[in-house]
């Protein structure tokens, strides 16, 4: 029911309220003693308090980037953590300074492995390919991304996604990837010609 409250972060009032709270939710959601169930609800909680650029002091100063670190692993966290998870980095990356930030932590190469893994799962693709959007339209982390030949294949083969949502995002993406490699961009050409005909 919180969390659902949480969603209405267009509202000045609950925003106030959740960020005065919002230290506590990330003290509880960073316990040993809470059980991973909660630990999802407090993340998606996370996810709707709009802190922008103040989420770079939270990571620095709390062991939240641990937290979100060790919830990305595959094996460590169930896939409902895992995808709260990107959906707070989803929502950490909106604001440019905290994009710069999570594109320079170890949390890159975290993102790109759980990519890997997930990128079977549409809900997991979205948001995934929203936060390497991002990086990439702000020029972070280009090599990290264009280096990876599996982070590019699976973007390529989202083109043909049947969910829209992700289709239209790996578009995105995959427009940006073309400005910054010829030879990525003759294979994206290649396969949105075999996906129109």
């Amino acid at each position: 029911m919180i969390r659902n409250i949480s969603q209405f972060n267009e509202n000045a009032e609950v925003q106030d309220l959740f960020k005065a709270y919002g230290p506590e939710i990330i003290k509880l959601a960073l316990s040993d003693n809470v059980n991973e169930d909660l630990k999802v609800e407090l993340v998606g909680i996370m996810t709707n308090i709009d802190l922008g650029a103040e989420w770079i002091d939270v990571l620095k100063n709390s062991k939240l980037e641990d937290f979100l670190y060790e919830s990305l692993s595959i094996g460590y966290s169930e896939d409902d953590l895992i995808l709260e998870t990107v959906c707070l980095l989803a929502k950490m990356v909106e604001n440019d300074k905290t994009a710069t930030y999570i594109a320079d932590s170890r949390l890159l190469n975290s993102l790109l492995e759980s990519y890997f893994e997930k990128s079977d799962d549409e809900e997991f693709l979205n948001q995934y390919l929203f936060i390497f959007y991002r990086f990439l339209f702000l020029e972070l982390a280009v090599e990290e991304i264009l280096n990876d030949d599996r982070m590019v294949d699976i973007t390529i083969e989202c083109l043909g996604h049947t969910n829209a949502r992700v289709r239209k995002i790996a578009d995105d993406v995959c427009g940006i990837v073309m400005e910054y490699d010829a030879e990525f961009a003759e294979r994206i050409k290649e396969k949105k010609f075999t996906f129109h005909n």
